[in-house]
């Protein structure tokens, strides 16, 4: 999302067709601000900060709370319960091996916007939001919790802290 004084817009381009990316953010032109879901890797926000360097009021990153887990080389023991219904096909809702992908790769991200921050002042906010839900979510992680939640087994509530929070996508733009 891009927004100015006068429009907000929703870029539409294929990452990894970096030529294409980047004609879309020169397109947008100058923004007030840029808030982007939708960078999984490093060079995904170097493109941007290419491009909209001296173009954006501000530039906000949604990140995510997986990054504190990329420094765990093996963290499988963190979702892995005896009791947990083994061969069911809700059994795997946490991929740790890709779990820790994204989280590598969303830090690496964030590291390329404090370079670019420290280089040359770019303006940046990265925020590491624990769950987003919303349109377009092809992760299908509530599909799979509800579908879980229908099915009557157990749900096993492990998180430390005694809760869970989940934002939904919409809410965090307009924030």
């Amino acid at each position: 999302w891009c927004l100015s004084e006068h429009m907000q817009v929703r870029l539409k381009a294929d990452r990894s067709d970096r030529l294409q990316f980047r004609a879309a953010l020169e397109e947008a032109g100058s923004v007030d601000a840029c808030v982007d879901f939708s960078a999984y890797e490093a060079q995904n926000v170097s493109d941007v900060v290419l491009v909209l360097a001296g173009k954006v009021g501000h530039y906000i990153f949604i990140s995510t709370n997986s990054v504190y887990m990329s420094d765990i080389p093996d963290n499988s023991e963190l979702y892995s319960d005896e009791e947990y219904p083994s061969g069911s096909q809700w059994n795997a809702v946490v991929d740790t091996p890709l779990q820790q992908k994204y989280g590598w790769d969303k830090r690496a991200c964030e590291e390329v916007l404090v370079a670019a921050h420290a280089a040359g002042g770019f303006p940046a906010t990265r925020l590491r939001i624990p769950a987003i839900c919303g349109p377009g979510d092809t992760s299908y992680r509530w599909f799979r919790l509800h579908k879980w939640m229908q099915s009557g087994q157990p749900v096993y509530a492990t998180n430390p802290i005694g809760g869970y929070c989940a934002c939904f996508s919409l809410d965090v733009v307009s924030a």
